[in-house]
């Protein structure tokens, strides 16, 4: 497994267009349009949206779970508690 590293949601569409991801590890405060508007478009091509999701921001407490299923969000994590070894723990539960 090889992991790529985008500055933008512009740059990730290109980036998934360019290789499927296995999972996408997503911070919702990205520069220029944000997580949402990426996912909405990743939602709006049927072989995108079933790319699963771990989203990471500081605002997890205010997001609803069924909200974010829709969109492939399989697990959020808050920017201001987690650890490294959260976000390998994540990918792990999703991929394997």
């Amino acid at each position: 497994m090889t992991a790529a590293v985008v500055p933008h949601a512009l740059a990730a569409i290109d980036a998934i267009d360019e290789r499927m991801p296995d999972v996408l590890l997503l911070d919702v405060m990205l520069a220029g349009p944000n997580a949402f508007t990426l996912l909405h478009e990743l939602h709006s091509h049927e072989d995108l949206a079933t790319i699963p999701v771990v989203l990471c921001t500081n605002s997890a407490d205010n997001l609803i779970a069924e909200d974010m299923a829709v969109y492939g969000i399989r697990e959020v994590l808050d920017k201001a508690t987690m650890q490294p070894t959260d976000v390998v723990a994540a990918i792990k539960r999703i991929i394997l």
